[in-house]
């Protein structure tokens, strides 16, 4: 029996999505997982054939007569097809890094098995065939997708989905490459009280950029024709994204590591994300801090790092990667912008080196911000640039995000934000 099997739909392999989509196959085939493919699109038996990929060509339709397949078919039929541990439907523009998959099933599989997977794609440019037939080759796309890449807006598409067997059998019916979908089916797993877990961090997911091309009436077919519709694209009550997952896959894999118990899955516990400057730092310093973050046992945490890397620190960031949200390298002075254009959370933290969270503060600190109080501030050392700030992000978007507007917080208020000191952080010593 097979652990694993990644199955798709993919468009007709005509020129440049043609290179795209057989880039994204052959990374799957570097996985040890069945591949199974749907539909009749021209080309696809032959490439099927020519990668040794399995070749399913009959798949439901639209209802609507437009002849596009259904996903929602492709999920019921490789469950009758195959039996396996895991499953994984991802788009066929999608280059996945099988280290990374395999990582991210053990800490599933250890964890919440009986979970949905998903994850933020990063948006690359692609101009021919890509080899990725050995670890270094993979490893060096991976650095340049983080180093020049940029990841998928917060609201935007999940072009992959990983969960074990027959937890889907409620799965509406969706058609293919039509906006919607994806947003409804983690609606739907949600109201079904099936965990979500954002694998963002850990799950380099790479989508290759093309034009819309291949479908006739472009981009505006894709999200407003009669199938988006129908997929529930109007429907924004019932539209969920990866901020709404119940758990990140850093904070599991920090559980299941410390040997600790897993917590029951908790829907309405918010996304909260902490981001830590580390340019500079001690690493003394900054492993307290990054330690006092990681043992709250918060199971909805995503925790970044930012700014430059330098020698003092560069193993205990290696230490503590897999536990990290990402790594967003900033220079002095963009630190903060860039880090909170990655972050997620509907409560976001500042937390310098040298400033740790006591146990349990951040219930303390959640309450505090879901209450009314948008930002929290504690200064520590008596030097403002050293505090820390928690606050509701909405309230945090709407101010100026650089080094002279951190270290005024500590003294006067910036507009429409209020401070005071925390005790549920201290210094360390």
């Amino acid at each position: 029996m097979p652990t694993l099997v990644i199955f798709s739909i993919p468009k007709a392999f005509h020129g440049q999505v043609g290179i795209i989509q057989q880039n994204a196959l052959r990374s799957w085939k570097a996985t040890d997982a069945e591949v199974v493919i749907f539909g009749d699109e021209p080309g696809c038996a032959q490439v099927c054939q020519d990668l040794h990929i399995r070749h399913c060509p009959t798949v439901a339709c639209s209802p609507n007569g437009t002849g596009v397949p259904l996903v929602s078919d492709a999920f019921q039929q490789v469950q009758e097809m195959i039996i396996a541990d895991f499953y994984v439907y991802v788009n066929a523009d999608i280059i996945l890094l099988h280290e990374e998959l395999e990582e991210i099933l053990q800490t599933i599989r250890a964890t919440v098995p009986r979970s949905l997977t998903i994850a933020r794609r990063w948006n690359i440019d692609v101009a021919g065939n890509i080899d990725l037939s050995t670890h270094d080759q993979r490893w060096v796309l991976r650095a340049s997708v983080h180093a020049s890449g940029t990841m998928e807006g917060r609201l935007c598409g999940i072009d992959i989905f990983i969960f074990p067997r027959g937890i889907l059998a409620w799965i509406p019916t969706f058609v293919v490459g039509r906006a919607g979908w994806d947003g409804r089916l983690v609606y739907e797993a949600l109201e079904h009280g099936l965990p979500v877990i954002d694998a963002t961090g850990q799950l380099t997911v790479i989508h290759q950029n093309h034009d819309y091309s291949h479908v006739i009436g472009g981009r505006r077919e894709i999200f407003m024709n009669c199938d988006a519709i129908f997929n529930g694209q109007k429907e924004t009550r019932k539209l969920r994204f990866v901020e709404d997952a119940t758990f990140t896959i850093e904070s599991l894999s920090w559980m299941h590591g410390a040997g600790q118990t897993m917590p029951a899955p908790c829907p309405r516990q918010p996304r909260l994300s902490i981001v830590t400057p580390i340019s500079q730092a001690h690493p003394a310093e900054l492993e307290a801090t990054i330690l006092s973050v990681l043992q709250q046992r918060y199971m909805n945490l995503e925790y970044l790092l930012v700014g430059e890397v330098d020698a003092g620190i560069s193993p205990l960031i290696k230490r503590y990667e897999r536990y990290l949200a990402g790594l967003v390298h900033a220079s002095e002075g963009d630190t903060v912008r860039r880090a909170f254009d990655r972050v997620l959370g509907a409560i976001v933290g500042w937390l310098p080196p040298g400033c740790t969270l006591t146990p349990g503060s951040i219930n303390a600190i959640l309450a505090q911000c879901t209450a009314g109080e948008p930002v929290i501030v504690g200064s520590t050392r008596g030097v403002p640039h050293r505090c820390a700030v928690f606050g509701n992000k909405d309230q945090w978007m709407q101010c100026v995000f650089d080094p002279l507007a951190l270290r005024c917080m500590a003294r006067s208020p910036v507009s429409g934000l209020k401070h005071q000191d925390v005790h549920c952080c201290r210094e360390t010593t």
